[in-house]
């Protein structure tokens, strides 16, 4: 798997010198002039070269010298794990936080209204973990407060229920949080299924982008907005002081938000992998990028008070007008 990575991410910086070699050769061989070629591509040379360009040369450079960091002080860790009719994955789930090496964890597990046999699957290991129910709400946020509750762990640590984590995923989370800036982290997402079809072949060649390059980049210029709900780690001290999650659709995008308003620390952690399950079918796989796109224009919208604001800083000032601009005014300028 990791020389798979390897190659992905290879391949992927060799993209921007490659294109820069076509962009002549087209002009070259291709009755254009440069100023027509240039003018045609303006929007690519302006917003997407720059950024491919930090990707071929800063991101190589930061991750040579970069070393990741060491366990000093072990911190307590709350696992929250909410459920809705996921009986087929839940096992799987809780089976790989309770198989994690790192000791000083505490594992709370939601029903949120499983009509299935959700939870009575998660009550077999009612000896090692909290398992609690709740009438069935709708939002995610809700079954997560209800854990939050009862939760004890300077960390909180979300996992969805049709996700894993690696046996050594705690204890590689844990040392960031040893620095007392860094207040949310997000793991390093894989998919769970790739085998499935081709569609999830696809995501996890997008995955392994969107994470291993994308976030990492993200994380070195501070403007990581969004903590992947699948698995991502909060302090539980700043997150109580927010009030939880906000019942919202897409609230680990929103919560993120949050972090950064409080000028709170939010970083990628490379070495803390999780396994997720992807939409295996073309209408599935549309369905959840409607809700993603409706969900972070509506969050957005509502932090719309964080765009340009010199007071939060780096993800204010540049993270989510680069959000705006690319996830959404790009696509209809292309």
């Amino acid at each position: 798997m990791k020389r798979f990575q390897k190659i992905v991410f290879t391949i992927n910086l060799l993209l921007t010198p490659l294109t820069i070699i076509a962009v002549f050769w087209s002009v070259a061989n291709l009755e254009v002039s440069l100023t027509s070629f240039l003018l045609t591509i303006a929007f690519s040379l302006i917003i997407d070269y720059p950024r491919m360009l930090a990707k071929v040369v800063l991101l190589p450079i930061v991750e040579y010298f970069r070393k990741p960091p060491k366990l000093r002080e072990p911190l307590r860790v709350s696992v929250i794990i909410p459920a809705h009719n996921e009986e087929k994955t839940v096992s799987l789930t809780i089976e790989s936080v309770l198989e994690n090496k790192y000791h000083w964890k505490q594992i709370v597990f939601v029903d949120d209204g499983s009509t299935d046999n959700t939870l009575a699957i998660a009550s077999k290991y009612s000896d090692r973990i909290i398992v609690l129910s709740r009438a069935k709400s709708g939002m995610k946020a809700y079954a997560l407060n209800y854990g939050l509750r009862a939760a004890t762990g300077d960390l909180i640590v979300t996992v969805d229920a049709d996700t894993i984590i690696a046996w050594d995923f705690l204890e590689k989370a844990v040392v960031y949080f040893n620095d007392p800036n860094v207040v949310a982290g997000s793991g390093n997402l894989r998919v769970l299924n790739e085998k499935s079809s081709i569609l999830t072949r696809l995501q996890s060649l997008e995955y392994v982008i969107a994470f291993d390059i994308g976030r990492r980049l993200q994380s070195m210029f501070n403007t990581l907005l969004i903590i992947p709900g699948a698995v991502g780690v909060v302090r539980r001290s700043i997150l109580e002081s927010l009030g939880g999650y906000d019942p919202i659709i897409g609230e680990d995008f929103d919560v993120t938000l949050k972090v950064h308003k409080v000028r709170g620390r939010v970083i990628f952690m490379p070495e803390a992998y999780a396994w997720t399950e992807v939409p295996g079918t073309l209408g599935s796989w549309i369905r959840q990028r409607i809700r993603w796109h409706r969900s972070q224009m509506r969050i957005l919208i509502k932090h719309r008070n964080f765009f340009f604001k010199r007071i939060f800083g780096t993800p204010g000032l540049i993270g989510a007008p680069d959000m705006l601009l690319m996830d959404v005014i790009a696509l209809f300028i292309r």
